[in-house]
């Protein structure tokens, strides 16, 4: 949870938090950044994160592109990004299995084994390393195997020892690193992390990435669109901080005009 005060007002940034009926309630602005298999609309609740048909409308456009007749998916939980009634609904030949950090060696191996040479990758983000020095470890990333990795921060790991062995890996990103807004950031992280660790190794593996993860740059929108949208609802509103509580009906009297000025930035 992040809480951020902007001239006496509260941003409340909540990761994967189920407040949406709270924030209806009481007529406060909510802003999401979780993958969300829900489409139902929330008056007062703003996703700046894709949704899921979204994503597997894009993962299933690659597959198609790639003229994969067979694919195995090795899903590190039921909420990964696939959605696998959506690629059980299309001619393709689909082997799916439940991993873990512990059980990675086992089912590359049987992927290995049957021959297997598309396969989609729905892990954690934080466990993608693993699994990456797991398919090296079995001598996996020749050039007849193509990985797709569902994870959108696919630029923060080292992926050299697949590139020299011709291995194919295929991933999205949201964050455009070309955008100039994107480059304006980072040079501002840039110069604000060697002002703070000069001499600090993160920094250099920084410098080469020149990338924001996609967690930490949703959460950037999100406290930029707030702050545009207090911006322009106190150019012309007398805006009132007042105190809320679910034990009373009374509501925020700000919160409609400032999701209506958010809504309009997106």
């Amino acid at each position: 949870m992040f809480i951020i005060e902007i001239k006496n007002i509260r941003l409340l940034l909540m990761v994967n938090c189920h407040i949406n009926s709270i924030c209806d309630a009481l007529d406060i602005p909510h802003i999401e950044i979780r993958a969300d298999a829900d489409h139902t609309a929330r008056e007062f609740s703003i996703n700046l994160h894709p949704f899921q048909d979204i994503i597997n409308d894009a993962f299933l456009d690659i597959i198609h592109y790639l003229n994969w007749t067979k694919v195995a998916i090795l899903h590190e939980n039921q909420d990964g990004l696939v959605q696998l009634r959506r690629l059980m609904q299309t001619s393709l030949e689909v082997h799916v299995r439940y991993v873990n950090p512990l059980t990675y060696v086992q089912y590359l191996n049987e992927m290995k084994e049957m021959e297997m040479h598309n396969l989609i990758l729905d892990t954690k983000t934080d466990n993608v390393h693993i699994i990456l020095k797991t398919i090296l470890k079995l001598q996996m990333n020749e050039y007849k195997y193509h990985y797709f990795i569902t994870s959108f921060d696919i630029e923060k790991f080292d992926l050299e020892d697949f590139k020299y062995n011709f291995a194919n890996i295929t991933s999205f990103c949201l964050v455009d690193v070309n955008d100039v807004g994107v480059k304006k950031t980072l040079k501002e992280l840039e110069i604000y992390k060697n002002f703070q660790q000069p001499n600090n190794e993160g920094l250099q593996f920084f410098r080469k990435l020149h990338t924001i993860e996609t967690i930490p740059a949703l959460i950037y929108d999100s406290v930029h669109i707030f702050v545009i949208g207090l911006q322009s609802l106190q150019q012309s509103h007398f805006l009132r901080v007042a105190n809320v509580s679910c034990e009373s009906p009374q509501t925020w009297k700000g919160g409609l005009s400032l999701i209506n000025y958010i809504n309009s930035l997106i």
